[in-house]
């Protein structure tokens, strides 16, 4: 069986992390591909 995902929680994860990243390197190195 597929694990289940809080979508939520998933989403506030990836948005905290990409904040991160342009924090660190900047806006222009936070792309999301």
């Amino acid at each position: 069986m597929p694990k289940i995902v809080d979508a939520e929680a998933r989403r506030a994860e990836i948005v905290e992390a990409v904040f991160r990243i342009i924090a660190v390197d900047g806006l222009e190195r936070a792309s999301l591909r």
